[in-house]
């Protein structure tokens, strides 16, 4: 449990954190599919991909591929994402600032939805974080998450997969 919830949450807190000091405000027009930074299009890729794994698993009842799904992705997402691309969070000139913003609301908001089935009371408290009061509405409301296959590049995943497997190597000799 602590291997999803914490990193999912600390998160939620970084985002809401910077956006909060940054001042940023979510656009509803922004395109994904003319992102220009390949960290933000690597998760985007991968989202889409935990969007079909969760789906196709949960039409077959194999929720624990669901849950599988789900930790990697968190652990794609707080260890490899947000720590690659720190030094475009903690710069609020970079150039990729608000695509990143955009970005990271946008996994967080769908990973909010794809996990409401298994964990209902935390995805409200997240959702309600991520979206403005006004809205007033409940992620268990919103329509479930579809793939949108403009935003699969599996080279690029590939590409990011091959460069965690040596990144870990390079960790794991390094313990020994």
């Amino acid at each position: 449990l602590k291997k999803i919830l914490i990193p999912w949450k600390e998160t939620h807190r970084f985002f809401l954190q910077y956006a909060s000091l940054y001042s940023w405000k979510n656009t509803s027009s922004f395109d994904f599919s003319a992102c220009s930074n390949d960290l933000n299009r690597w998760i985007l890729s991968r989202l889409q991909h935990l969007i079909h794994v969760i789906r196709s698993s949960m039409d077959r009842y194999h929720l624990s591929d669901s849950i599988s799904a789900l930790i990697r992705f968190i652990d794609e997402l707080s260890n490899w994402y947000i720590r690659r691309n720190k030094r475009v969070f903690f710069d609020e000139n970079h150039h990729n600032i608000h695509e990143s913003f955009h970005v990271l609301h946008h996994v967080l908001l769908t990973l909010t939805k794809l996990s409401a089935p298994f964990m209902p009371f935390l995805s409200e408290t997240m959702y309600q974080g991520l979206t403005p009061e006004e809205t007033n509405t409940s992620v268990h409301w919103c329509d479930y998450p579809t793939v949108n296959d403009s935003l699969i590049e599996q080279s690029l995943e590939i590409g990011m997969q091959d460069t965690i497997r040596i990144a870990r190597m390079g960790h794991s000799l390094r313990k020994h």
